[in-house]
């Protein structure tokens, strides 16, 4: 059990001459950018993607940016991201599939989400987090296929919600 890696291990001795021995491994949950490296964590902080370790695909986890370097030690990132990561994160994960999401975090009052590499959505702080998900869930039934068209969503101020179309330039009818 000192493998931080492994959630559980069971060790049954099958008589008359074997052992089988379960290993149950954690699941990674999101991918930290930091000082250009992946570091992959479980829902409980840990750092799974150790030196000599299995390699883990990243390609199906969100992306987490914008960290400041000091976020983690002895194979764990620090109480307090970990539960700003999952304030943000767990209301969030109901409306996109995990590999959408890439979040900068500016810092913890502005917070940034980009959807499959085509929709900022602006969150701000993780303070009425509820509330943002649900005005965003509506904004999302609203434009579905039409993320292209939308420059951003800025769910900040919760009682005023903005959709920003992208504006098309019209030159046809301009006159030189």
């Amino acid at each position: 059990m000192t493998i931080p890696q492994f959630e559980s291990i069971n060790v049954i001795r099958a008589y008359p001459d074997k052992i089988v021995i379960d290993i149950k491994e954690k699941k990674p949950w999101v991918n930290l950018l930091l000082n250009n490296k992946d570091i992959i964590i479980d829902k409980t902080g840990i750092i799974l993607n150790m030196p000599g370790t299995n390699e883990i695909d990243s390609t199906i986890l969100p992306v987490i940016k914008g960290l400041p370097p000091g976020v983690t030690s002895d194979h764990k990132i620090d109480i307090s991201t970990l539960n700003m990561l999952k304030n943000v994160l767990t209301p969030l994960e109901t409306l996109f599939k995990p590999e959408q999401l890439q979040f900068n975090l500016v810092d913890e009052t502005n917070i940034e989400i980009l959807a499959d590499d085509i929709l900022l959505i602006k969150v701000g702080d993780s303070s009425f987090i509820e509330q943002k998900r649900t005005t965003l869930k509506t904004f999302l039934n609203y434009i579905q296929n039409r993320w292209n068209e939308v420059e951003y969503i800025d769910i900040k101020c919760i009682k005023n919600p903005v959709i920003k179309f992208k504006q098309e330039l019209n030159l046809t009818n301009q006159t030189e």
